[in-house]
């Protein structure tokens, strides 16, 4: 497995994929990053911030333009040295963990309390390990909508049409959240529309969402040259 870095502000230099002194890239977009999908109204995706870390305890950081009172998603791809903590920032309480998380990822969410802030996510490790995460402001008040779904071992290994995880939505026009972390780019498919499409250092972030209109089951899909089919997570917030 490859390991990389990817996402924001201040980071020490790290190694991957033999990239020596490699740091994370700030990758922050301004409002009005929709949701797109089946659904004509809904809570949508109004910002992002992501980074990546690798090493020891690895530790980033990254600034989320966001609204006070929004639900805030993150969520994490950690390597398996990497226990993952709580992130911080953002909110005048605590990030807690949603559902049950799966080998390698989780999803934590707040509400935000700020228009900008800082949010840092960090994991503990006895030895060098990859962290990536990426936080998401969304348009919603209210909250998670279902418990999140993980896929950490895809099948099949390599595809070019791929069929990532499905989350069962509880509410009409629920927002449904999908991140990969692969070693290629992927194109995600209808109803899902990307707002974060992120490389370095050999590993690629891919996050997508789409409104699903009626209480149910929604997948996420995506196309790829030949490439692994990456683990991914899904999670949807309350309309």
């Amino acid at each position: 497995m490859k390991l990389v870095l990817s996402i924001i502000l201040i980071l020490a230099p790290s190694l991957a994929c033999g990239q020596a002194g490699v740091v994370g890239a700030a990758k922050v977009v301004g409002a009005s990053v929709v949701g797109g999908g089946t659904g004509s109204s809904g809570p949508t995706v109004a910002n992002y911030c992501a980074n990546t870390h690798f090493g020891t305890n690895p530790s980033a950081s990254c600034t989320l333009t966001t609204t006070s009172g929004h639900t805030l998603v993150l969520w994490y791809y950690a390597d398996t040295v990497v226990t993952v903590s709580a992130p911080t920032g953002c909110t005048a309480g605590s990030w807690t963990v949603v559902g049950t998380s799966a080998s390698k990822q989780a999803f934590y969410t707040t509400t935000s309390n700020s228009t900008s802030c800082s949010i840092t996510g960090s994991g503990t490790s006895g030895s060098s390990g990859e962290l990536d995460f990426v936080a998401v402001d969304t348009t919603s008040t209210a909250g998670i909508d279902a418990n999140p779904v993980f896929e950490a071992n895809p099948s099949p290994s390599f595809c070019t049409s791929c069929t990532g995880p499905s989350i069962t939505t509880v509410n009409a026009n629920a927002l449904a959240i999908n991140c990969t972390q692969g070693d290629n780019s992927i194109t995600v498919s209808s109803p899902f529309v990307a707002f974060l499409n992120m490389s370095v250092g050999g590993t690629t972030l891919t996050c997508s969402s789409a409104n699903n209109a009626s209480p149910g089951a929604i997948t996420a899909t995506w196309t790829a040259s030949g490439a692994k089919n990456p683990p991914s997570g899904i999670i949807s917030v309350h309309p």
